[in-house]
């Protein structure tokens, strides 16, 4: 996922939290049980990966 602008907080099961701004680039792992979150107006950018 790219931030094109805001940010946003993940939080996975084991209530680990990560927050990231405009211009963060970041990776989630398939599957991952987590939680996202924006106080504020967020635009950003993700694919997901499907291997055939």
């Amino acid at each position: 996922m790219y931030l094109l602008a805001g940010s946003v907080t993940f939080e996975d099961e084991t209530g680990r939290r990560g927050t990231f701004s405009q211009g963060d680039m970041f990776l989630v792992k398939q599957h991952a049980q987590c939680s996202q979150e924006s106080r504020e107006h967020a635009a950003k950018v993700y694919a997901m990966f499907r291997p055939a």
